[in-house]
């Protein structure tokens, strides 16, 4: 199972949120009860692609990467 940034934030995410909904999942025991999986919804990704035509994450969001 999955939890997905979309559902509850949108567009309005970053890596911090991402980070902390993460650490909620174990802290709340949701991962031992088959929670797995942190999903990013929309609205990480820059405008551009990296020069071998990956998506890459948008810098003031996700300064850390992805």
């Amino acid at each position: 199972m999955g939890w997905n940034s979309w559902n509850r934030f949108g567009c309005n995410i970053d890596e911090n949120l991402i980070k902390s909904m993460a650490d909620a999942l174990v802290s709340t025991g949701l991962r031992d009860a088959g929670y797995r999986y942190v999903n990013i919804g929309d609205c990480w990704m820059a405008s551009t692609r990296d020069a071998q035509g990956r998506l890459q994450p948008r810098p003031t969001r996700f300064a850390g990467g992805i």
